[in-house]
């Protein structure tokens, strides 16, 4: 904790986000996922001629596979046969869970592992 907000100079934000997290570290945390794990493994401005590259084989099948299985707790036989799809899955998923209260996992630890 910085100094400023240890001495009350500063108001913290949010001490501790236990059950679920606001929507600004929702954001910042699938900002770190895309940039980090989907940019890096598939140029997002291809995917319009891409759209119906396959998951499997491709750099990012051990990603979405994780992130289904661990994050989703969804069988491996439901990931959409593209990767366009199953991005916008996971993206849709990520964004409700904040909403509907289902959805992503409340705690981050399986989510770190996968980074």
């Amino acid at each position: 904790m910085l100094f400023s907000r240890r001495k009350g100079y500063l108001k913290a934000r949010e001490v501790l986000q236990v059950d679920s997290i606001d929507d600004k570290t929702r954001n910042h945390l699938w900002t770190v996922v895309y940039e980090s794990v989907i940019e890096k493994y598939y140029h997002v401005e291809a995917s319009s001629i891409l759209s119906n590259y396959p998951v499997r084989g491709s750099n990012l099948e051990s990603f979405i596979s994780s992130f289904w299985v661990d994050i989703l707790e969804a069988p491996t036989d439901t990931i959409p046969f593209n990767i366009n799809d199953a991005v916008k899955r996971i993206r849709l998923t990520f964004f409700e869970s904040g909403q509907a209260g289902k959805g992503v996992k409340s705690t981050l630890d399986p989510c770190c592992k996968l980074l």
